[in-house]
């Protein structure tokens, strides 16, 4: 399983700040799980059901749970969480930009696995539109996706936050070598990656992938960089001046961006 790696849930929660970790207590326990449960195994032809792990982990935007079967790899389910502001406008705006959000990884994921030899998960179910949500049209957007195990660079005896990060065992160099060669080999993968516009990518009906409008804000697509610099500066300074939610210095940090 690989949420046996995953940080311990409780003791996590406990060293967060509490706007933080109430954030992520209530989407959990907001979450039917009986319902996923049953949504999950209607996606495999495996008779036995899977189990919802009970240890879970997260980032900025989403809570990630793991599906465990008996006879197959386990799969992972991402699902967005709500916004840390208590402005119903701001919160609208944030799920929006969530939902966004979720289809422009799964398209981007499809298109590092079609072109590159990158080791990425396969999409098994996205769900951004409230209305076919199949846990309900108040549950948040989720997303449903292979799994992929790997080895922590720790438990191969290499410490990347140490200035020698063999630690002085001369035996470890070819490990941390062909560590530096994958990821340059990764980066010039991507690199071979590029499109005539900049926005965010989409999924049509035919299983293309169009550009869409940025993600930051509504334009776009964008013929040039400068372009979209210019765009992304106004949508800044926009939000800098009509900004009663954050502090002056957020407000501030905003204006810069713009002025950059």
């Amino acid at each position: 399983m690989i949420s046996g790696g995953w940080p311990d849930v409780p003791t996590a929660l406990a060293n967060m700040e509490p706007e933080y970790s109430q954030r992520i207590t209530d989407l959990t326990t907001s979450l039917d799980f009986n319902r996923l449960t049953k949504y999950i195994n209607t996606l495999h032809d495996q008779s036995p059901c899977c189990i919802i792990e009970d240890r879970y982990t997260w980032g900025q935007s989403f809570v990630v749970f793991e599906a465990v079967f008996q006879d197959m790899p386990s799969w992972v389910i991402r699902v967005a969480m709500t916004s840390l502001s208590s402005d119903p406008e701001s919160c609208s705006a944030h799920e929006v930009l969530l939902r966004k959000k979720m289809a422009n990884e799964a398209a981007a994921l499809e298109i590092v696995r079609e072109r590159t030899t990158i080791p990425v998960p396969h999409i098994i179910a996205i769900h951004t539109t409230s209305s076919t949500n199949p846990l309900g049209p108040e549950a948040p957007a989720f997303m449903v996706l292979t799994s992929i195990e790997g080895t922590h660079m720790t438990s191969l005896g290499i410490d990347m936050s140490d200035p020698d990060p063999t630690c002085g065992d001369e035996t470890k160099l070819p490990i941390l070598t062909k560590y530096f060669y994958d990821l340059a080999d990764i980066h010039v993968q991507l690199s071979g990656i590029t499109y005539p516009l900049i926005g965010s990518f989409t999924i049509d009906a035919s299983g293309d992938n169009p550009i869409g409008s940025s993600i930051e804000h509504p334009t776009g697509p964008f013929n040039s960089s400068t372009a979209y610099f210019r765009a992304l500066a106004d949508h800044f300074d926009h939000i800098a001046s009509a900004d009663s939610f954050h502090s002056e210095v957020d407000r501030l940090e905003k204006q810069f961006v713009a002025s950059m």
